[in-house]
């Protein structure tokens, strides 16, 4: 069996939450069907990010960090991807179900003709994979038959990894990128402010229905 390949998504330097569930997945996933875990940052100065990730139990860190890789764009970090899981000798490739997941991985599923389950909640002693449908009041058993699988994990349905103790080797990933050959360019990213934290980097969510009638009916 091969390894698992885990994207981990960042923002301003700190790794999300929301991966270290992808991390817990890919160590039960191997402890299951063997392997071992393996991790890819992508991005431009994104050392302090791979230095986190080695905080939980990984085989190794690949670390790719360019200047081309400073936006994300589904091209540059498809190929990225792709190259990783070939180094990392990966069979599964995952990444916590998020806005960037749903565009990269089936592109790069795609890129490595693997067939691929998106928002899975777990996997059967089989290897099939779990995954809700019809607004999650049915869940059906995925066989992927390809030799490559993609996955998407849903980050609730997995407890946050823990950081352990011993550190993991950072091996830096070196890919040729010729951004005059992508077919989009990235130009601005206008981010909206907000005061409260994003859902899934939150460590508490109060939430309530109109038949609250505002704050008063909590």
């Amino acid at each position: 069996m091969g390894n698992v390949l885990v994207i981990a998504e960042h923002k301003d330097g700190k790794l999300k939450k929301a991966s270290r569930a992808a991390f817990t997945f890919a160590r039960k996933y191997t402890e299951k069907f063997g392997g071992k875990l393996h991790i890819l940052v992508i991005g431009q100065g994104v050392a302090g990010v791979a230095e986190q990730c080695s905080k939980f139990g990984a085989e190794k860190v690949w670390l790719a960090d360019d200047a081309n890789l400073a936006a994300y764009l589904a091209e540059s970090y498809s190929q990225v991807a792709a190259e990783a899981a070939g180094k990392a000798s990966a069979t599964v490739i995952a990444a916590t179900t998020s806005a960037m997941s749903k565009d990269l991985l089936p592109r790069l599923a795609a890129r490595l003709k693997a067939g691929m389950a998106s928002d899975i909640m777990g996997f059967t002693d089989q290897g099939y994979f779990l995954r809700p449908v019809w607004a999650g009041n049915a869940v059906v058993e995925a066989e992927i038959t390809t030799a490559v699988k993609v996955v998407s994990v849903r980050g609730t349905e997995f407890e946050p990894a823990a950081e352990q103790a011993s550190a993991s080797p950072v091996e830096k990933l070196s890919v040729a990128l010729n951004a005059a050959s992508w077919k989009k360019r990235f130009v601005r990213f206008q981010e909206v402010k907000s005061a409260r934290p994003e859902l899934t980097e939150a460590a508490i969510i109060v939430t309530g229905g109109r038949g609250t009638k505002g704050a008063e009916g909590f």
